[in-house]
């Protein structure tokens, strides 16, 4: 038995580049479909790509390390970089996002 499971670990990497991902991505899809969570999520009435729990992870995260800066790539229509920077002010930080995407 020890041997099939020493076996099988081996093979993890090469099934985590192959088939792993179609299958992590395919899970991925089928979560936003069935819930619909992404579709509905809203920060200030913009919509924020991003799962709830992720948020109040991160934000959580943020909140205890106080980071000087945060850069998030690719913000989609700009919710959760407009989430970031409304925390950042009540944790009484300065901010300084794109604007183009959320209008203020």
């Amino acid at each position: 038995m020890k041997f099939v499971i020493l076996r099988l670990r081996a093979l993890v990497p090469l099934y985590r580049k192959t088939v792993g991902r179609v299958v992590q991505r395919l899970f991925q899809l089928d979560l936003i479909e069935r819930t619909g969570n992404f579709a509905d999520v809203r920060w200030l009435g913009t919509p924020v790509w991003q799962n709830v729990l992720d948020l109040w992870t991160i934000q959580e995260a943020i909140s205890t390390v106080r980071p000087a800066l945060l850069i998030e790539c690719g913000t989609n229509r700009g919710g959760s970089a407009t989430f970031y920077a409304n925390l950042f002010d009540l944790m009484g930080g300065t901010r300084d996002h794109d604007r183009r995407r959320t209008g203020e």
